[in-house]
């Protein structure tokens, strides 16, 4: 199947019935640049079909006999699309998708994303890009011997454009992950740097406290945890390990308190867990990432926690003193 066949198919998955349970893997598909470049060049062609349709011109036509006229796969895909699908504001399609300045360019600057804004685009200039998530913060320097950037706050996704000649570095806390062409999260969590990779290879460097660097190598798939002068345990990558890049975030029976700990990453208010008794909760469900207060009642209502709202914008949770929360 081509590229242009696999943009079509998603084109009809992202906007049917099941969208959220494929938003994960779609979004590991459309971290690829050329994957990218073929799902917008298909919006464009959706938008442009959508402005001819509410044109006298196009209301005279008919939209069924231009899909028997279609040849490539590329066009059916679109026609199937028109036919059959509600069309969906492109702006609000991805969640990530970004235009003017933050898809100039950068050479050597800052880029930000507040707490209060969505996972936004950057461009580099050697024609890799970079998703930065709400709270983040990136350095970039890129020179003749090496394409270096610097992950100050929060979390990025990075799509490396290949170049034999200067590598591309990655640092962050005392952590390092060097790459040539690959797709690879990197971001801060709790005291150490998790690196997670969705495509190619990469190595991963950790500062050691006296032996030197200690060095792990991921595979695809792969993700690892670094702190302390030490590299963890290579896992798994999980569905949470790469649906950060939209609003819903998604839990399987996960441990109550990893998932708030997860949720507290990119929140705008800091949800604490405290009390006996809640370390054996799991959570399952799909919360906003941009709504916790929300997010902190639903955890109140279905474990039977007492919720306290703070003055400083958080919020406490805990077990009751007669120890009840439903498992």
């Amino acid at each position: 199947m081509s590229i242009e066949d696999e943009a079509a198919s998603w084109f009809g998955r992202i906007r049917s019935g099941d969208a959220e349970d494929v938003r994960a893997e779609f979004d590991a598909w459309f971290a690829v640049p050329e994957h990218a470049r073929a799902y917008e060049r298909l919006v464009r062609a959706w938008d442009k079909t959508m402005f001819m349709a509410h044109t006298r011109t196009g209301q005279e036509r008919s939209l069924e006999a231009f899909s028997k006229k279609a040849r490539s796969a590329r066009a059916l895909g679109i026609a199937a699309a028109v036919a059959g699908l509600a069309l969906l504001g492109t702006a609000t399609l991805l969640g990530i998708r970004s235009s003017g300045p933050d898809r100039d360019a950068i050479a050597a600057s800052e880029a930000a994303v507040r707490l209060d804004e969505r996972p936004r685009a950057v461009r580099l200039a050697d024609g890799s890009t970079v998703l930065l998530d709400r709270g983040s913060t990136l350095q970039i320097s890129f020179t003749s011997r090496d394409r270096r950037l610097r992950l100050v706050s929060g979390r990025a996704r990075f799509t490396v454009a290949h170049e034999k000649a200067r590598p591309f570095v990655v640092e962050a806390g005392t952590g390092s992950v060097i790459a040539h062409g690959t797709v690879f999260d990197v971001g801060f969590a709790g005291k150490g740097l998790e690196v997670a990779l969705l495509r190619g290879s990469i190595e991963v460097q950790e500062k050691g406290r006296e032996t030197g660097p200690v060095v792990r190598y991921l595979s695809a798939g792969q993700k690892v945890m670094a702190a302390g002068g030490d590299i963890g345990t290579v896992a798994r990558l999980g569905q949470g390990d790469i649906q950060w890049a939209r609003d819903m975030i998604v839990f399987d029976a996960a441990p109550l308190p990893e998932a708030i700990a997860q949720f507290n990453r990119t929140s705008t208010a800091r949800i604490a867990l405290a009390g006996d008794g809640t370390g054996g909760l799991r959570l399952t469900g799909a919360f906003r990432r941009s709504e916790p207060e929300a997010f902190a009642r639903q955890l109140a209502g279905t474990f039977d926690l007492v919720l306290t709202a703070n003055g400083d914008g958080s919020f406490g949770l805990a077990a009751k003193k007669n120890g009840s929360g439903r498992k």
